[in-house]
C-alpha cells in the first residue's frame, strides 16, 4: 500500500506486509533534500498515529542521498517517534554523515536502529523484531 507525500518530490513511501509483518518503507534515493526538517515532521506524525511499540521502519538510500546535518533537529526527531518505533533500518546510509546519525542516536537514547547496505538483510532484521 502506498502512502502518499504531497509536496516532497522523489520520495517513495509504502507498507510492506513481509510473513505478515507491516513494514514502513521509506525510499529517499531520488529525493532532492529540500526541508527535510518538515519530511521529518510529516513522518513523525505517521509514526505517532500508530500504537505505541508497532513501527516497523526501513528508509532506504544512497550515499549521495542529501541529508539534514542538524544533530538537534533529528536527536529531537527520533526521541520523539521513540515510543511509537519498534526497530528503524537503514540502507545505504551516507557514510559522511554517519558520525552525525551515531551522535544523535547517543544523545536520543535510541538503540533499536541498525544500519544495513542490503535491503534483504534489513527486511529480515525488521521481521525478527
Amino acid at each position: 500500500m502506498k502512502i502518499n507525500i504531497e509536496g516532497f518530490p522523489g520520495i517513495s513511501t509504502e507498507v510492506l506486509s513481509v510473513n505478515g509483518v507491516e513494514i514502513i518503507r521509506v525510499d529517499l534515493n531520488d529525493y532532492n533534500g529540500e526541508r527535510f526538517d518538515e519530511l521529518l515532521e510529516f513522518m513523525g506524525i505517521l509514526f505517532r498515529s500508530k500504537p505505541l511499540d508497532s513501527v516497523r521502519l526501513i528508509t532506504v538510500m544512497h550515499n549521495t542521498t542529501p541529508m539534514l546535518t542538524d544533530k538537534d533537529i533529528f536527536s529531537r526527531y527520533l526521541q520523539k517517534n521513540r515510543p511509537h518505533i519498534r526497530a528503524s533500518a537503514y540502507c545505504g546510509f551516507p557514510q559522511l554523515l554517519l558520525p552525525l546519525m551515531k551522535s544523535a542516536l547517543n544523545f536520543s537514547g535510541r538503540d533499536d536502529i541498525k544500519f544495513f547496505e542490503d535491503e534483504t538483510d534489513a527486511v529480515i532484521w525488521l521481521v525478527s523484531t
